[in-house]
């Protein structure tokens, strides 16, 4: 593990410019606070002195292009080896050695989620939606006591929140990395008497809305509270029964099954079946409804399903993971070839351009954004861990090809990452 104390002010003042920055990294703002920190730096970031010293007022352009693409380099690189060595520190299994690249990365970017500072961890700037999709996730890197603080503020902020879908995705993150926090008896306080909170703060949600999105949350987040009641590690967390909640489940699934029905199934529609306690809310046959509908009426794309304009790369890895999940140990070999082909579409161009972005435009693949999405690194970091079950890997990442994609097309995608 490299150590320092200058070591996380620049690799920090160095993601916080280029998420800043809309075209490129401002050097000589960069390097204006590496010289005042480069007495305290360890070895290991040596490197950047050698570059800062060719980063001269009058070097060419040239010169200066070389020597920010030498930086952006070592600085992914640098960050990539400290994600992953904090993954395997914090009780994380070794990867096998083909994956490990693109999952250096994928740490890399949650990592990227927040800033290093003297008092703690800080999120990175991030819409409230984004922070409570992807904030729990830094406890792959992180031991709880170091994101306590950030998680803390996090959930105290929920009941300022107007729009009860955040509050509610929070609680499906907390749930996600549940089973690796298990032996944690801080974090199972903590994920208990925040679920509680939520649900008595928004249980005046109308359970006959329109919108689908946050009745299948609150559905699934009453699910997990269920659970949770019943499970030995938690259930001394919970000061209440939770059985006027259990009474609004069979009206929401009422409400969702009419609405279901009545239209033609749209993307979102798979978080129907993607969540993570949500199995009873739809018979069998409506949730493979949904996969299918999704496959067969041109919504699934090689990296994200259809929303609109553009490409959504979250809902593709829920798409992933339902239809993972609705085979319940009957997996086909059709089926895991369908999903080792489009997680390998995904996972190489990770590896290509080492960002996982959100969204893409449907007909050119062009990402929306020049860096990662949080949430959707998290959701493929949920996925991965599904077809992980029992150490089987089914999924390969081929970088010389990707298919679907033209080459064109590709040059479009990489020239705008």
């Amino acid at each position: 593990m490299i150590k320092g104390p200058g070591l996380h002010v620049i690799v920090s003042l160095y993601r916080h410019l280029r998420l800043r920055a809309a075209d490129s990294i401002p050097l000589e703002e960069f390097f204006a606070e590496f010289d005042k920190l480069s007495g305290e730096l360890p070895q290991e970031l040596s490197s950047i002195a050698g570059i800062r010293s060719r980063f001269t007022p009058d070097a060419t352009a040239a010169e200066k292009a070389n020597a920010a693409a030498e930086l952006a380099g070592f600085i992914e690189g640098l960050t990539e080896n400290i994600a992953y060595e904090r993954y395997l520190d914090n009780g994380g299994t070794e990867i096998e050695t083909k994956y490990r690249a693109a999952w250096k990365k994928l740490l890399s970017e949650i990592d990227a989620g927040v800033i290093h500072t003297p008092s703690g961890l800080d999120p990175v700037n991030q819409q409230p939606e984004e922070l409570a999709a992807s904030l729990p996730a830094l406890l792959r890197l992180y031991p709880f006591e170091e994101t306590r603080v950030m998680l803390d503020s996090f959930a105290t902020s929920l009941t300022q929140q107007k729009d009860g879908a955040v509050p509610l995705r929070f609680i499906e993150s907390l749930y996600n990395e549940y089973p690796h926090m298990k032996a944690d008896s801080r974090y199972r306080e903590f994920m208990a008497a925040t679920i509680e909170h939520v649900l008595v703060v928004f249980n005046h949600i109308n359970v006959n809305t329109n919108d689908l999105t946050t009745l299948a949350l609150y559905y699934n987040a009453l699910a997990i509270a269920d659970k949770l009641r019943n499970d030995p590690k938690c259930r001394e967390y919970f000061t209440t029964p939770g059985t006027d909640y259990r009474s609004l489940q069979p009206q929401i699934a009422k409400t969702v099954r009419s609405m279901i029905t009545s239209r033609p199934v749209q993307s979102s529609d798979i978080l129907l079946v993607s969540l993570s306690s949500i199995d009873d809310l739809l018979p069998n046959k409506d949730k493979q409804r949904i996969i299918n509908s999704i496959a067969k009426e041109g919504l699934l794309l090689p990296y994200g399903l259809t929303e609109g304009n553009s490409t959504n790369s979250r809902l593709l890895f829920q798409y992933l993971a339902a239809e993972r999940k609705l085979m319940a140990g009957a997996v086909t070999e059709t089926v895991l070839a369908e999903i080792n082909y489009r997680l390998n579409n995904i996972l190489a161009y990770v590896e290509r351009t080492g960002i996982l972005p959100g969204t893409f435009d449907a007909k050119t693949y062009v990402p929306a954004g020049l860096n990662s999405d949080p949430a959707a690194v998290a959701a493929l970091l949920k996925l991965i861990d599904a077809l992980n079950v029992n150490d089987q890997r089914i999924y390969t990442i081929d970088t010389e090809k990707l298919p679907q994609i033209s080459i064109e097309q590709l040059k479009r995608v990489l020239a705008a990452s």
